[in-house]
């Protein structure tokens, strides 16, 4: 495991070995020729009595996972420090009794709070860093659509004649109304178009029978005897 950016650079489990036994360590890649190397044995006993006495001690319980997160409850016999074995990182959000908390770290790493003598509940969330601005935007494009689809709709639904009047509210006997009267105006086109088409007609046969009148002078112009002409 590497701990490059913590308190330690490289730490190899070397795992468990009787007493008596060699352990021997070859490196085959070291440019410099030197090496900084420690060996630390772990006293089994010494870890078993620190874990009875953490498991003795007050502890997260009723523990529920959620998708974002998790919560449970901790009685606390005093006050102390509550550590998660969650690492943390931006976007963790920590409530305590229902009100939100600042997040420490132990060892530059875990999880941790400090909490007072008693009962307490604790929730932990997560939510990526613009996660919610990036919600909220989305929630305020979707309800601008919705309201120009519906707006969009009523307004191809009313009829011609109330667009006129659209701040007022719809009367239905005024509506019977103006349709009646954009009858009326219409039945009094079509009689003006009627008579206009009355009075062409006349003129035209008046017009003939002048043309008719003519045609009559002429042949009897045509039918005088040679004799008379010019005397």
């Amino acid at each position: 495991m590497t701990y490059a950016s913590k308190k330690y650079k490289y730490v190899l489990d070397l795992g468990y070995h009787k007493k008596g036994t060699k352990v021997n360590f070859r490196i085959n890649d070291n440019k410099s020729g030197k090496i900084d190397f420690r060996v630390y044995r772990l006293n089994t006993e010494v870890v078993g009595e620190f874990t009875d006495m953490v498991n003795s001690n007050e502890r997260l319980e009723n523990i529920v996972q959620t998708d974002t997160g998790m919560k449970g409850s901790i009685d606390m016999r005093s006050a102390g420090q509550l550590v998660l074995q969650i690492p943390y990182e931006n976007g963790w959000t920590l409530k305590v009794d229902g009100k939100e908390a600042e997040i420490e770290t132990f060892d530059s790493l875990y999880i941790s709070v400090p909490l007072e003598k008693g009962s307490h509940r604790v929730e932990l969330s997560f939510y990526p860093k613009g996660f919610r601005e990036g919600l909220l935007i989305s929630l305020i494009a979707l309800l601008l659509i919705v309201i120009s689809f519906v707006l969009e709709r009523e307004s191809g639904s009313k009829p011609a004649a109330s667009l006129i009047g659209a701040s007022e509210p719809f009367d239905e006997k005024a509506e019977l109304k103006a349709l009646e009267e954009l009858e009326r105006e219409k039945a009094r086109e079509r009689e003006r178009d009627r008579e206009e088409q009355d009075r062409d007609k006349d003129g035209g046969d008046d017009s003939g029978k002048d043309k008719s009148k003519d045609k009559e002078k002429d042949k009897d112009k045509d039918e005088i005897p040679g004799d008379l002409v010019g005397v």
